[in-house]
């Protein structure tokens, strides 16, 4: 049985979403690195090609987001992003969505919301982080999304390759 890695992304609304993508696209028009639609990953599982959990996704109240903070990790996909603090409403969104993986994943809530995928020193990554006026003070969440993607997400191919899944 062949199956897909999909993860459950929660877009903001339209005008943070704007804001937001404009600093996308400058950092990887700067640093040749991949572009995507700026977002928050609830959690990701795999799926046969015959389960469909897009169809069972909840119409969700906007939950608006504080900024807490502008970091970096060696982690690829998260080079450079803005932090959230923990939120009921997110976990419990978590939950619910997590309820239809089969194969859920295990990590533990880290709100944020990425701005720049690249290999790079840790300590120009964390010279990132440090220089960045965070583009919004809060976020604002109005949809979730479900994305395809590669098992790893380790280089820019890995991101081009990301497609949203519809009904």
């Amino acid at each position: 049985m062949t199956h897909r890695n999909l993860s459950f992304w929660l877009l903001p609304c339209h005008e943070d979403s704007v804001n937001l993508q404009s600093v996308i696209d400058d950092f990887a028009k700067r640093y040749d690195a991949p572009v995507f639609k700026p977002h928050l990953t609830l959690c990701y599982g795999q799926f046969s090609d015959e389960e469909s959990p897009w169809g069972n996704l909840p119409v969700i109240e906007p939950i608006s987001l504080p900024v807490i903070g502008v970091d970096s990790t060696a982690q690829y996909t998260k080079t450079l992003f803005l932090r959230f603090p923990r939120n009921e409403r997110l976990s419990a969104l978590k939950e619910s969505l997590l309820e239809q993986c089969p194969k859920p994943d295990t990590h533990e809530t880290d709100p944020h919301l990425s701005l720049f995928y690249a290999e790079l020193p840790i300590s120009e990554k964390q010279q990132l982080a440090k220089n960045l006026v965070p583009p919004l003070s809060n976020v604002r969440f109005t949809e979730i999304q479900v994305i395809q993607h590669p098992a790893t997400i380790t280089r820019k191919e890995d991101v081009e390759a990301f497609r949203k899944v519809t009904a």
